[in-house]
């Protein structure tokens, strides 16, 4: 495919999902869909999939229920319109669907002050409730999301289990900060670690369990176990920006780099080390690993 031709269909695509955002409480068939794209239904869904990273049943099923999670904690509206709203045939079918996608009953989600309503989608685009949500198509040419294959060392950290969607993990992190800062915890000398069992493309809310974690010198704290991660070859990518934004990436990693880099996944945890700027609060360098062989 030449880039100019990739270009235009970039375009075609984000003119798509505008519509999608904006058209969420309407039927949205692919014959719809493809005719605003410009495309025969068959090419549309081939392409759509492969620059978005999911069919367009998937994304719109996505949008509607972050929408909904976003309701739930911003509105009053009873859990029974939510998922008429959602277009979802009835509020049990809702109700399961929340459940697996966001690992909490959606009554528990209204009250859990979870600091995020997205799930993960590796073009980032998300439902918002003001303006456009932006659009970074995957690549068609090389190896996209740069990445590195490195032997890493094991090491310990101090950790506790995450209760949630391992996308929601954030909460969990800023808890352990503060439990901490009265033990000589610094968010501005300490990184903090995020690990998950069960990660892999595909998996289920309900088969990932996540660690949040510091330093091995806070084991003594009440709480926390002593865990062993790294040791042997990973694919490394290396984030710095936003923090919102790496839930995503690590669905751009599993959509571009792990296929790029024709490794085999390992069972080890995978796992993320996070540095703090205070200077600049919204962002995180992050080393995210993934245990490979090659």
């Amino acid at each position: 495919m030449r880039q100019e031709t990739y270009g235009d269909y970039c375009q075609r695509l984000s003119d798509v999902l505008n519509y999608v955002h904006d058209h969420l409480n309407q039927s949205l068939g692919v014959q719809e869909l493809s005719t605003i794209g410009c495309m025969s239904p068959f090419h549309f869904q081939r392409v759509f999939s492969k620059l978005v990273g999911e069919n367009c049943v998937q994304l719109v099923r996505r949008l509607r229920l972050e929408r909904a999670a976003w309701q739930l904690q911003n509105t009053e509206k009873p859990i029974a319109e939510i998922a008429f709203d959602a277009e979802f045939e009835s509020q049990e079918a809702f109700a399961r669907a929340f459940r697996t996608s966001f690992g909490s009953p959606a009554t528990s989600f209204r009250f859990a002050r979870w600091s995020d309503f997205h799930l993960l989608a590796p073009s980032r685009f998300h439902f918002t409730p003001e303006g456009r949500p932006r659009f970074e198509p995957l690549t068609m040419f090389g190896e996209g999301l740069p990445f590195e294959l490195r032997e890493i060392p094991s090491f310990e950290l101090a950790s506790r289990q995450h209760v949630g969607a391992p996308h929601l993990v954030a909460k969990s992190a800023r808890e352990l900060v503060v439990s901490l800062e009265s033990v000589g915890f610094d968010l501005d000398v300490h990184p903090v670690a995020t690990y998950a069992y069960g990660l892999r493309p595909g998996q289920a809310v309900k088969d990932i369990t996540t660690f949040v974690a510091a330093p091995q010198e806070f084991a003594s704290h009440e709480g926390l176990e002593l865990a062993r991660l790294g040791g042997g070859l990973h694919l490394v990518v290396i984030h710095n920006g936003p923090g919102a934004d790496i839930g995503d990436l690590w669905f751009r990693i599993w959509a571009e780099a792990f296929p790029a880099s024709g490794a085999t996944l390992r069972e080890e945890p995978c796992f993320q080390i996070m540095r703090f700027d205070l200077s600049a609060p919204s962002d995180i360098h992050a080393t995210i690993c993934i245990p490979v062989s090659i």
